[in-house]
């Protein structure tokens, strides 16, 4: 939507009057926020001489099934917007990588199909070749010839070499490039392009991902002694493990108090994985994953072979949350009555200003709020009678509450309480007439 209402239309004046007028619908049903923020506006709007598609690109990306499956069947429904007055229908571009939630012609009437693996390996091939060239042409002490790199018939060949490496993946050659582009990593660009070639990874992204967490460990095991081997691969762990667990991306300063981490300590783990992570220069930027593969294979073959226990990173977050939470961390800024302190205990969320929000919850507290049940619910394990977690909803129920209130996360909230009944231990009697 953010997108759409940029074009050069009356399409952002029409959801602003619908915000206006109806404001509750942010934390309305997913076919009640399509009809009156999507179709409704976009209905009344003259694109004037503007051709639209809409494009909604990694569906595939998408954690619910039935929310795709709600997405699909609006989207099969006849819809059209103004273009000159005249009643123009609007066309959709899907795409969505295989292994991921299949996008069939039964859930979209009118739709045609194209599996881009259809096309020809020359022009896969061809196109890979030419975004290496464009990517690493520049990269300093990569080449025997800086200045012209292609002019070397032993440049040519290694890039041949590499490009037969990343076929069919884009994300294959995208990935290799940041990681050979990485100024961090120890080694010079010249010889993490040799490793690169040196695996068995022709077009095989685990292989890829493989080499950039060998390459983490490879680099902190030179002259080390191993009970800071030990603390090296105990902080890979904690900072990366988190980044990939996390429910909601969240920025480096943010993930540093919900670990309880220095954020020196959280920066340095960062910088080893610029290859598969967006890390933003500024402090308040949110960490991204470039590519989904990269969490389905830390969260997949990965966890024997480098010790990880997505489990065990999610307890360890459930833990945080509460701490953070119940104020046991030195802060001020856990649950309590009337967080931001408002004068009228009547006044609309609309009312409070922004900046009163943000002072009065901080980062990792909202989060904390939002994802504790998450992550407590992935942990596996249970609220019992009078233990930590019935202590914090015992104390903190009502103000846990109004702080989703506060962060207009009411819907949010609903969910989580149900999520809550079925953490509860059957003996615990008392917590179940609580929520």
């Amino acid at each position: 939507m953010a997108q759409l209402v940029e074009g050069p239309s009356d399409l952002a004046k029409n959801v602003e009057d619908v915000l206006e007028s109806n404001p509750s619908i942010v934390d309305q049903n997913f076919v009640e926020q399509f009809d009156n923020l999507y179709k409704g506006p976009l209905q009344n709007s003259d694109f004037k001489s503007k051709k639209m598609v809409i494009v909604i690109d990694a569906l595939d990306e998408c954690d619910s099934k039935t929310e795709i499956s709600n997405l699909l069947e609006e989207l099969s429904k006849p819809l059209y917007y103004k273009q000159n007055g005249k009643d123009t229908p609007v066309k959709y571009f899907l795409t969505g990588r295989h292994g991921g939630h299949s996008l069939s012609q039964d859930q979209i009437k009118n739709c045609h199909n194209r599996d881009l693996e259809d096309l020809t390996k020359e022009t896969i091939r061809d196109d890979i070749e030419s975004f290496l060239k464009f990517r690493l042409q520049r990269v300093p002490r990569l080449w025997e010839n800086d200045e012209d790199p292609w002019a070397n018939a032993k440049n040519v060949d290694t890039l041949g070499q590499l490009v037969t490496k990343a076929c069919p993946l884009f994300e294959f050659a995208a990935t290799a490039c940041r990681l050979i582009e990485d100024d961090d990593l120890p080694e010079d660009p010249r010889s993490r392009l040799l490793d690169i070639l040196a695996t068995k990874c022709n077009g095989d992204l685990d292989h890829l991902y493989r080499t950039v967490l060998n390459k983490r460990f490879r680099s902190s095991n030179d002259n080390i002694a191993p009970p800071r081997q030990k603390q090296v691969e105990d902080q890979f762990r904690r900072v990366i493990g988190s980044v990939m667990s996390l429910a909601d991306p969240v920025s480096a300063s943010c993930l540093a108090h919900l670990l309880g981490e220095k954020k020196s300590t959280v920066d340095d783990e960062l910088r080893h994985f610029k290859s598969v992570l967006d890390i933003p220069s500024n402090d308040d930027g949110v960490i991204k994953i470039f590519h989904e593969s990269f969490r389905d294979f830390f969260h997949g073959s990965a966890q024997g072979e480098f010790g990880l226990d997505e489990r065990k990173t999610h307890e360890n977050l459930a833990l945080r949350c509460r701490v953070l939470l119940c104020g046991k961390d030195g802060n001020k800024d856990a649950l309590r009555k009337n967080f931001c302190e408002l004068e009228s205990p009547g006044a609309y969320r609309r009312e409070i200003p922004e900046e009163v929000l943000c002072e009065s919850i901080s980062p990792e507290i909202q989060y904390a709020c939002r994802f504790w049940v998450h992550h407590l619910k992935n942990s596996n394990d249970k609220i019992k009678d009078n233990d930590a977690w019935y202590q914090l909803l015992y104390k903190h129920f009502l103000h846990w509450l109004e702080a989703l209130g506060l962060l207009g996360r009411i819907l949010e909230s609903v969910q989580s309480v149900r999520e809550l009944q079925t953490l509860v231990e059957v003996s615990c009697d008392a917590l179940f007439d609580v929520i």
